[in-house]
């Protein structure tokens, strides 16, 4: 049996996370949003009576000091309303947690096709149009490749039926062929030494890395040269305390220009430097600085106070741009 519940904050009580998302939808488009509340939701594909699922709701899921559920749609009254959720196959690791709550508290064990998912729908208010909304889903509340969004306009919404029952299963309609492969190692004595001396401890490294990073990192290790295309760099030296020289890291995303031919005139771009990010939107010609260190949440923009840092990184963005376009002219 699947089931649905959604878990909200009492209407008289702050909601700290749609106070956000309304500060954001300001200060990175300039949207004029009035209010937004959040509601937490989790679909349930378990085999329960409907004793259990309220006895789980009641006892396990709703503070009944500051929270309201229900089984039913809680959404009413908003212009647009945002439905978040994971993606088939990505770890639902608050789904997770859900499941050993409720095996602990029924004291049963669940079975192995059983599945608690979780998700979030975020109810707005305000000014915006449909285009505005979808910018909110992907721009501010969602990761596009774990995550999968809905919009709705407050017409369009069935308040009987909300957002339906969203299963992110995985089916596999094919039967896996294993293989056994033999590997060799890389010999213990050699990583040992290409590490640091007396070095027992895990280390802490606060630098700024990508994923690209760990393939030349351990042909580093086990003294292999690093081919000249890998994009990479070895973080070897900084298990010896060294410097890494100053390496740039960039994020697009661009999709709402053509696929195929045309300069890239829509869409954003953002630039880590040490402590700073500065993010680029191409249609408003706008930009957002911030120290991610003091400000990991990204409230306050420091373009116009640290004009300095925001035009240096400013103009790293609109140079790889014009770069990237003079290739397409070229392409085309």
């Amino acid at each position: 049996m699947t089931s649905r519940l959604e878990i909200r904050l009492k209407k008289d009580l702050l909601d700290p996370e749609g106070n956000k998302i309304k500060q954001k939808a300001k200060d990175y488009f300039g949207f004029s949003v009035t209010d937004v509340r959040t509601i937490k939701v989790l679909t349930f594909d378990i085999e329960f009576n409907s004793q259990q699922f309220e006895d789980i709701r009641s006892e396990i899921f709703t503070n009944p000091v500051t929270e309201e559920s229900s089984f039913s749609p809680m959404a009413r009254d908003f212009d647009w309303l945002i439905w978040i959720g994971f993606r088939p196959g990505v770890r639902d690791t608050g789904g997770s947690t859900a499941m050993e709550a409720i095996e602990d508290f029924l004291k049963i064990k669940l079975k192995d096709d059983e599945a608690v998912y979780t998700s979030k729908i975020y109810e707005i208010r305000g000014d915006l149009n449909r285009e505005d909304a979808e910018t909110i889903a992907k721009e501010i509340l969602s990761n596009d490749i774990i995550q999968q969004y809905k919009v709705y306009s407050g017409e369009e919404w069935d308040s009987e039926k909300g957002i339906g029952i969203i299963l992110p299963k995985v089916i596999l309609d094919h039967v896996p062929n294993l293989e056994t492969i033999s590997i060799k190692l890389i010999d213990e004595q050699i990583v040992y030494e290409a590490t640091v001396p007396d070095q027992n401890e895990g280390i802490i490294l606060n630098n700024l890395t990508e994923q690209i990073d760990l393939p030349p990192t351990i042909l580093s290790l086990a003294n292999i040269p690093v081919p000249s295309w890998m994009e990479g760099r070895s973080l070897v030296p900084l298990l010896r305390s060294d410097e890494l020289p100053l390496k740039h890291v960039y994020s697009m995303s661009f999709q709402n220009n053509p696929s195929i031919g045309g300069k890239i005139t829509n869409g954003t771009i953002a630039v880590w430097e040490n402590d700073y990010k500065l993010i680029h939107y191409l249609e408003k010609n706008k930009s957002l600085l911030f120290n991610l260190k003091s400000d990991p949440d990204e409230l306050n923009d420091l373009f116009d106070k640290e004009k300095e840092t925001g035009q240096r990184l400013l103009a790293l963005i609109q140079d790889n741009l014009r770069k990237a376009n003079e290739q397409i002219s070229k392409a085309e």
